[in-house]
């Protein structure tokens, strides 16, 4: 690192949670006292913001059948739901230990189709995994919203 010695170091990346259930693991062998910030989206919100990008418009085709692609964000959950059910039945009665929420959670896409909006917004299962490696204390858990709004008051 090229940090001064009085400068905190850290990393980012949207996917950390749910990305590989291993890295939470790995970082406490790295430091065992780290600090974890964790960033939580209103899943509503990130679930439209998601549509936009991959399920509305000239985007669609690469990310969903062509048949989903009626410009209609219901078209696109159901059929998430539809591949949560049968991919990942776990989820949808809420039994699924966390390695399965791992893996429906970075599966990414299946036969064209963008698996992971809901998914990965499962943040309670994700962190259970989180939670039973680092004590809570090592944990800050922000408001992605309240963050972007009013960064100096929430830092």
């Amino acid at each position: 690192s090229h940090a001064a010695p009085h400068q905190l170091v850290g990393d980012n990346t949207v996917k950390s949670i749910y990305a590989d259930e291993g890295i939470a693991l790995w970082l406490r062998a790295l430091n065992p006292n780290i600090k974890l910030i964790v960033l939580l989206r209103d899943p509503i919100a990130r679930l439209q913001s998601r549509y936009a990008l991959k399920g509305a418009g000239a985007n669609c085709a690469r990310h969903l059948p062509t048949s989903a692609c009626s410009g209609h964000i219901n078209e696109y959950v159901e059929r998430q739901l539809e591949w949560i059910a049968s991919s990942c039945p776990g989820l949808s009665n809420q039994t699924a230990p966390s390695r399965m929420v791992y893996h429906c959670g970075t599966a990414g896409s299946h036969n064209g189709l963008d698996t992971d909006s809901i998914v990965s917004s499962l943040y309670g299962s994700h962190l259970d995994h989180w939670i039973s490696i680092f004590p809570r204390d090592q944990f800050l858990f922000i408001s992605s919203e309240r963050l972007f709004r009013d960064p100096a008051a929430v830092m």
